[in-house]
């Protein structure tokens, strides 16, 4: 009996500078991006294969404060390429769903909307939220289950405040002002409930935004969009993409419309489906995948292999599990349609990026935002059975050391002597900024720290060597307050 294969094309935080560098070499693949060069370049952008190519390129905080639509256009095209990377491997695309703006790459790699006319409606979406929505809201990340925020977001009753991502069992996250988040923060904190501020611009899948998904549905209108020549499944629609109907309500109301992205992977996996393959040089959803299902079911990320062999660099994926069955490579490209219709909706000019302003209670992470940024992720919802050292042993750095080796090896699956002390945890590693929270959260329970102040940034601790010193400080002033 064959396996049937989902691939998975996350959105926010699946870019990485140069990581799909070496798939840029296949002259097919090249084709590809120059076509959405060209889009970029049009539209006042610039060349995003370089952003793909160049492991020194700009971070994805970078442009996300100095050049969000060139990020935006970066992680449609990694998705493109990634894609187009896995076919050549001989892996099947049986379905396709995407993790938000990864709705809109999935759409397009099933031939619904051309390559290039996805790329410049991504442009469009991106140059007009800059211009009608920034400094409207953000994101939240809540450490319970799409129910339990369900009652929480309930309970507040804030205006505007809502459910805007259902990512698992374990993460669901909620969009509204800042001010609604911040009480939102407040409250969960109280309850014992885990909250993270996702370095999101907007405050994405929420009615806040129908002006700019306004904007998007009409320039939609005028193109020309078909059904699916792939199956896709969308989260925003909780089913399949039948039509070219269908394909045009995502792509219009995705902005406004909540990601039931649990309850897709569960549907894919009901509907036959034995094996998910992420579509990105680095692990970003594979995790969360992974905890949505039984133990069992077959989560990759193949290229990070790749790229990590690119760079001589030995890490494996994340859940090394081999696709197999792979059959005959896909066509490389979906069917060619002009850019005409989106170019005539008008190029807006972007404006100057505004940083929105940083809430003071919230703990600032550098995560992806959820949306177009990804997205987020978890880790997975296997135990970890670390030991912990004695309550003596926290003094010394090397026991700590090696005890949050053992953690982080057996969460992320790593073999523990990857895990070097000054490995960076975000681009060596793929640890993006919610796992990381999720994770430094276990560090703590395993040392019995408390939960830290307001001035404690997860970011800052982007090494295990940090962290360790981290814990050694917490538990010194533990011990101190604990005297007095």
């Amino acid at each position: 009996m064959s396996t049937r294969t989902a691939v998975v094309l996350p959105g926010q935080g699946s870019y990485h500078p140069g990581v799909l560098a070496s798939l840029t070499e296949d002259p097919r693949l090249s084709a590809v991006l120059a076509d959405i060069d060209a889009v970029g370049a049009a539209r006042g952008h610039g060349r995003i294969s370089d952003l793909l190519r160049d492991p020194a390129a700009p971070t994805w905080e970078e442009l996300a404060r100095t050049r969000p639509v060139t990020l935006d256009l970066a992680l449609f095209a990694g998705g493109v390429l990634a894609w187009h990377g896995l076919i050549a491997r001989g892996i099947r695309s049986d379905v396709l769903i995407g993790h938000s703006l990864g709705e809109l790459t999935a759409l397009a790699l099933a031939g619904s909307v051309s390559v290039t006319d996805m790329a410049g409606l991504v442009c469009l979406r991106a140059e007009t939220l800059q211009r009608q929505s920034t400094g409207l809201g953000g994101m939240t990340a809540l450490g319970i289950g799409a129910v339990r925020a369900n009652h929480l977001v309930g309970l507040l009753n804030l205006p505007d405040l809502t459910m805007a991502v259902d990512n698992g069992p374990r993460q669901s996250v909620v969009s509204g002002p800042h001010e609604a988040l911040l009480e939102l923060e407040r409250i969960a904190q109280a309850a014992g409930i885990r909250a993270t501020r996702v370095s999101a611009a907007y405050p994405y899948h929420n009615r806040i935004l129908r002006d700019s998904a306004d904007v998007v549905a009409s320039a939609v209108e005028g193109m020309s969009v078909a059904a699916p020549a792939i199956t896709v499944y969308s989260p925003i629609l909780a089913r399949e993409v039948s039509s070219a109907a269908d394909a045009r309500t995502v792509i219009g109301r995705h902005l406004v419309r909540p990601v039931h992205f649990y309850d897709g992977v569960l549907a894919v996996f009901r509907s036959g489906i034995d094996s998910f393959a992420e579509a990105t040089g680095k692990p970003v959803l594979a995790s969360l995948i992974a905890g949505c299902l039984p133990a069992g079911v077959q989560v990759a990320t193949p290229l990070h292999a790749v790229s990590q062999a690119a760079s001589n660099a030995t890490l494996p994926q994340p859940q090394s599990v081999p696709m197999p069955d792979p059959i005959a490579a896909q066509p490389v490209s979906p069917p060619a349609v002009t850019l005409a219709p989106v170019a005539a909706v008008g190029h807006v000019a972007p404006a100057a990026p505004v940083a929105p302003a940083a809430p003071a209670a919230a703990t600032p992470v550098a995560a992806a935002p959820v949306t177009a940024v990804a997205p987020a992720a978890a880790v997975s919802n296997a135990p970890v059975t670390a030991t912990a050292p004695s309550q003596g042993a926290v003094h010394d750095r090397a026991q700590v050391l090696a005890s949050l080796r053992e953690m982080y090896a057996e969460a992320l699956e790593y073999p523990i002597e990857v895990l070097e002390e000054d490995a960076l945890l975000e681009a060596d590693l793929g640890v993006d900024s919610i796992r990381q929270t999720d994770l430094m959260g276990r560090a703590r329970m395993l040392f019995g720290l408390p939960e830290p102040d307001s001035s404690i940034r997860t970011v800052d601790f982007d090494t295990l060597g940090k962290i360790a010193d981290y814990v050694l400080a917490a538990a010194g002033s533990r011990d101190l307050a604990q005297a007095v």
